[in-house]
């Protein structure tokens, strides 16, 4: 762990640093990088005067980056920004590989950039016991560190970096109305005021400050898992776990196959906060009627006694469960969707299929792979996996149509 910062100076470990050489040296300004453990990430929260932006743990930005501490640690140093620091001066010990940073004005020297970054690892870490991570699993976050900056030359390089983020493509699409029917289809519902269509939506009757904390793409992600124009039995939609981004372009180019969901989308979206409020109880059911104990919060990713709200619902649970989990469960159920008149609707009612033992069903096939992998973010992109859970639900919903129809 770091040692606590003693007056105006914060020293903790670093795997490595390097000096950025550059013609400014000349003038006194130095740049350098240093990668940490995030659990080794000093206490910054004296030193944050010159962030511009008031980070929250809610919201889309602060959602993505716990998920990928959650599912995918070891890739964090590749995902993320990082951190950038301005301090006075740098000293480091290479005999002992720790680092030290001088700070001395609260205007000048601190975190820069990279709030939700730097509160999300907070959160994470003291959600988290490190002596429960493997050397597989460790998280690293890269810390850029200006050296020699005063006042002036401060405000111009946060006013440079706060300027040049591009317009999403998203924001876009909002211009373009292109979200007109989503919008539509949960008109009404507790949360329709949640969902942010573009960048930096912030809710109203706040303080002006609490961004809205569903995503548009985590909506139209869920979307494509009942594209049954482009998946279908032995084809599964991976690319909304995997690469939000794709999910956003196909909505883009194929209007007519997400129109024909849209009459789904209200059960979608409660189904998916079912699957997480349920999962627990689902999978202590299907143990004990094994014979089995079962202690949910052991399976890798799984974080038990922590307070979660589901929007859809309007509920909080006390499970934080990886996205990974939930998103081949919820595809599982494309198999209960018909087509008449153009448009999608259920074939039977998938809640009372989830309660009446499906939703143990695929919660065993889930929970079963993510103690054999013990990586979230595998398991996600595991086709095997997909397959395995839709198979189960397609077995179901054929057995419910035969035993109907006799």
């Amino acid at each position: 762990m770091f040692v606590q910062t003693q007056g105006k100076f914060l020293q903790f470990p670093v795997v490595s640093l390097r000096r950025i050489p550059s013609k400014a040296d000349t003038e006194g300004f130095r740049t350098y990088i240093a990668v940490i453990d995030v659990f080794d990430v000093p206490d910054f929260t004296e030193w944050r005067k010159i962030n511009v932006r008031d980070p929250k743990l809610s919201g889309a930005v602060p959602t993505a980056i716990r998920q990928t501490l959650d599912e995918d640690p070891s890739s964090f140093l590749f995902k993320n920004r990082g951190l950038v620091v301005t301090v006075k001066e740098v000293k480091f010990d290479n005999e002992s590989s720790k680092l030290t940073l001088i700070l001395e004005n609260p205007d000048v020297h601190g975190l820069l950039d990279g709030g939700h970054t730097y509160k999300v690892i907070k959160a994470y870490c003291s959600d988290i016991n490190k002596n429960d991570i493997t050397p597989s699993d460790q998280a690293f976050v890269r810390m850029e560190i200006m050296e020699g900056f005063n006042n002036e030359q401060i405000r111009d390089i946060v006013d440079a970096r706060n300027t040049s983020n591009q317009v999403k493509d998203q924001s876009l699409m909002e211009l373009a109305k292109s979200f007109d029917g989503i919008k539509s289809a949960i008109a009404g519902q507790p949360y329709s005021n949640k969902v942010a269509y573009k960048e930096y939506e912030i809710m109203e009757g706040t303080d002006g400050k609490t961004a809205k904390p569903i995503d548009v793409r985590e909506i139209i992600a869920l979307l494509t898992l009942f594209d049954k124009d482009h998946y279908g039995d032995n084809n599964h939609p991976i690319v909304a776990y995997s690469q939000k981004a794709a999910c956003l372009n196909r909505f883009k180019d194929n209007p007519e196959s997400y129109k024909k969901i849209l009459p789904l989308l209200k059960d979608i979206l409660k189904l998916w906060d079912i699957t997480h409020r349920d999962m627990r109880t689902w999978y202590q059911d299907s143990k004990a009627k094994q014979g089995q104990g079962a202690k949910f919060g052991r399976i890798t990713g799984v974080i038990t006694d922590r307070q979660v709200m589901l929007n859809y619902l309007d509920e909080t649970t006390t499970d934080i469960i990886p996205t990974s989990f939930k998103y081949p469960i919820l595809a599982a159920l494309r198999t209960f969707v018909e087509e008449k008149n153009g448009y999608y609707c259920w074939g039977l009612n998938v809640e009372d299929a989830l309660e009446n033992g499906l939703g143990e069903q695929l919660t065993e096939v889930l929970t079963n792979n993510a103690i054999e992998l013990r990586n979230p973010n595998k398991l996600g992109k595991t086709s095997s996996v997909w397959d395995q859970c839709y198979s189960k639900a397609q077995v179901w919903y054929l057995k419910a149509q035969a035993a109907r129809s006799k």
